[in-house]
């Protein structure tokens, strides 16, 4: 009530005639709520004066909600006559115009207005055109909301795909950085041993061998990822298991390699011990 009469307010303050009469009729209609009939019947005279004086019943839709809210009043009041004379000014264009919620709205007044004069006839047919009206409303929804909701299901899918697609570009770089990692320790570790110049302690090779065995872990891991999760159906019992298995597959060859490594090593510091000293004697006897 309050916002429909500032509404009002405004669009006499500034001389619109067009809005005026949509906020007069949206006042009444909040008169009508309240039953206070006869402030609602002289505010829609006032909003019926400017739809027709400025708009020539060119806002067709304000027209007939103007008109169904008379028939609203009237039947209210129980005034039949005045409530069928508006009805049927509202089926006049709401018909061609395809308004469907304002026909239906005439449809329920005219058929509640011959029900209360006991005029079966005239009542019956009116219900039925109503309730055809609403099937037709109900059917244009359910059929917008079926729409509606293969659309979401299209963007579903489109965001999953979406998802799908970020996943594996973050797998594949993933696989890279693992792979760079390993490349970078591996290199380092076969560079001082065949290097003829370093003395390199044991602890440092079995460091960089433990760095290699993890690096490798998670390489195959990530390489075998989409194939644990097919074949375990995501379980993480079963990923688990997959994890255990390369896990107990590496530790073995992890063993041999740094058994290997580390014999080299001492064989390599050795020559590089022997050879310092052979030099430091040369230098002594010179």
């Amino acid at each position: 009530m309050v916002y429909a009469q500032k509404s009002v307010s405004l669009d006499m303050a500034s001389n619109d005639n067009d809005h005026l009469s949509v906020s007069l009729s949206t006042l009444a209609e909040n008169y009508m709520a309240a039953g206070d009939y006869e402030v609602a019947l002289s505010l829609l005279r006032k909003s019926k004066k400017y739809s027709l004086s400025q708009k020539q019943h060119r806002d067709v839709f304000n027209v007939l909600q103007i008109n169904n809210n008379f028939s609203q009043t009237f039947l209210a009041q129980k005034k039949y006559d005045s409530v069928r004379y508006y009805a049927k000014l509202s089926l006049a264009k709401s018909i061609p115009s395809g308004y469907k919620e304002q026909t239906l709205r005439t449809y329920e007044y005219l058929y509640k207005s011959f029900d209360e004069t006991k005029q079966k006839d005239s009542a019956d047919k009116y219900f039925r055109s109503a309730m055809l009206i609403k099937d037709s409303i109900y059917s244009l929804e359910r059929t917008k909301n079926i729409e509606a909701m293969g659309f979401r299901e299209q963007i579903r899918q489109l965001d999953k795909e979406s998802a799908s697609i970020a996943a594996d570009q973050l797998h594949k770089q993933n696989i890279q950085l693992v792979l760079i990692g390993l490349g970078i320790i591996t290199l380092t570790i076969v560079f001082l041993l065949l290097s003829h110049s370093f003395i390199i302690s044991t602890k440092k090779i079995e460091f960089m061998g433990t760095v290699v065995m993890l690096l490798m872990f998670e390489f195959i891991y990530l390489l075998l990822h989409p194939y644990l999760q097919t074949l375990s159906h995501h379980s993480p019992i079963f990923m688990l298991a997959g994890s255990m298995i390369i896990a107990v597959t590496l530790v073995p060859l992890h063993h041999k390699a740094e058994k290997w490594a580390i014999s080299k090593l001492v064989v390599k510091n050795n020559k590089i011990r022997l050879a310092a000293a052979k030099k430091t004697l040369e230098e002594l006897e010179n």
